[in-house]
């Protein structure tokens, strides 16, 4: 396995975890705020968010890497 497609994994791991987390969280924007403030990469994804619809955002980043977002949502599923 190459070291993009274990980094890759890793985040979907990440992602998946944090996902499972908020959904059974009653209060998930508090939970976001305190997790952001211990993890630089979770504040910045909130900071570029802020204002705009994350769905947008994450199509356009994908766009702009030249990456597929439906590889990335199936992987997440």
């Amino acid at each position: 396995m190459s070291l993009l497609n274990h980094n890759l994994n890793a985040n979907i791991s990440q992602l998946k975890s944090l996902y499972n987390m908020l959904s059974t969280s009653s209060n998930p924007q508090a939970l976001l705020n305190d997790m952001a403030k211990s993890n630089p990469n979770l504040a910045w994804v909130m900071q570029m968010c802020n204002g705009g619809n994350p769905k947008d955002i994450f199509y356009a980043m994908c766009k702009d890497k030249g990456v597929n977002p439906d590889d990335i949502l199936n992987q997440l599923k």
